[in-house]
């Protein structure tokens, strides 16, 4: 996964108290910067 410096400087941060939910938040993040055209399901 090749995450983009935005998406760290914006969600990096937030304000989870688990750490896994940044990661995870992190990864669709990543994801939808990715292939922006697809849908959400």
């Amino acid at each position: 996964m090749n995450t983009n410096n935005w998406i760290l400087r914006e969600f990096n941060d937030a304000p989870f108290a688990d750490d896994r939910l940044n990661k995870r938040l992190i990864k669709i993040a990543n994801s939808f910067y990715e292939s922006p055209q697809t849908s959400i399901p």
